[in-house]
């Protein structure tokens, strides 16, 4: 079969030969074959031509198509894993001035979070006398706190702790 490169090389074998072929006959068999190798050449350009045409028509693409189909859409990027640092720094700014002890309290709290972001769930577990309405009110401020969306890790819930001071006024 001939490739596109063998295309180039028969008009410059042609002409050569058409120069000054010294054998087989001297100079008139150089023209003839310099006429034949164009001819050649030129059927040849024909049916690669016609090949890509017939290709072209068949894949219903073209190379020369200035608007490709455009690539399948890839959907939303992934969303990053949960970030506890970010978390935690969100629930640290929790407004927590409603929540008034009778004297300092240290509270501890576990702090579950949706994947969209809420808070989706808050135990206050720490200290164990601590009064039903200041754990509420501390349940309900840290409730408030938002993350960025995230991807959640198999196995693993989107948790984090968090120890707070309650100051008494």
């Amino acid at each position: 079969m001939l490739k596109p490169a063998h295309l180039l090389n028969l008009p410059v074998l042609g002409l050569l030969c058409l120069l000054g072929c010294k054998h087989a006959g001297g100079a008139g068999a150089g023209k003839a074959l310099a006429e034949t190798a164009i001819v050649a050449a030129a059927v040849t350009t024909q049916a690669v031509a016609a090949a890509a045409a017939s290709r072209e028509s068949s894949s219903g693409s073209s190379y020369n198509d200035p608007d490709p189909p455009p690539d399948p859409d890839p959907g939303p990027p992934p969303l990053p894993p949960f970030d506890e640092a970010e978390a935690r720094a969100e629930l640290r700014n929790a407004d927590l001035s409603a929540c008034v002890p009778t004297r300092e309290t240290k509270v501890h709290a576990r702090v579950t979070f949706d994947p969209e972001g809420p808070v989706a769930q808050v135990v206050v577990d720490e200290p164990h006398d601590l009064p039903e309405p200041l754990s509420r009110c501390v349940g309900a401020a840290l409730s408030s706190a938002h993350v960025y969306a995230f991807t959640p890790a198999n196995g693993t819930d989107a948790s984090t702790t968090i120890n707070l001071t309650l100051r008494s006024r």
